[in-house]
């Protein structure tokens, strides 16, 4: 017969921390502990799985909340698989924005890095960078006397320092 385990050795086998599995418990993701004598918990043999269930539904973008409506589905005899099947859908359209939105703002990143770089090939101070500051109290030092261009930039990204 397989024994109960303490939520430390939970912990170490499923790579999950005491704080989550203690909050999934209370989620009713996890099977209730039960208390030893001294009153630490002791989760069933099966829980592991339950936290391969969690650690699945979290690959699949699943929020914690609808991990619950399938188990609770599930334990009452009613099949989840529509209910995940509209979930991925739905954040399978939410992906394709993001991914959307993260390629404008890469193409945009590239443009800033090519304007900043000829700047830079040309042997003139780096406006495009240091033009961040512009408007800020931080940009005076960066000022030249005699006119409003901003001089000082470094054109080495703070990751390649």
């Amino acid at each position: 017969m397989a024994e109960f385990l303490s939520i430390t050795a939970l912990a170490r086998k499923t790579g999950v921390s005491s704080k989550a599995l203690r909050y999934w418990e209370t989620l009713g993701l996890v099977p209730k502990a039960s208390r030893s004598p001294t009153g630490y918990r002791l989760f069933p043999p099966q829980t592991p799985a339950y936290i391969a269930f969690v650690k699945r539904s979290k690959e699949m973008g699943l929020k914690l909340q609808q991990m619950r409506a399938v188990l609770g589905l599930a334990r009452q005899g009613r099949s989840p698989c529509g209910e995940v099947e509209g979930w991925i859908d739905c954040r399978i359209r939410e992906l394709e924005t993001e991914i959307r939105s993260l390629c404008a703002l890469q193409e945009s990143l590239k443009g800033l890095h090519r304007d900043w770089s000829r700047a830079s090939d040309s042997g003139s101070p780096s406006k495009g960078c240091c033009s961040l500051l512009v408007g800020l109290p931080e940009a005076e030092p960066f000022r030249a006397p005699a006119d409003d261009v901003l001089h000082g930039c470094h054109t080495t990204c703070e990751c390649e320092r």
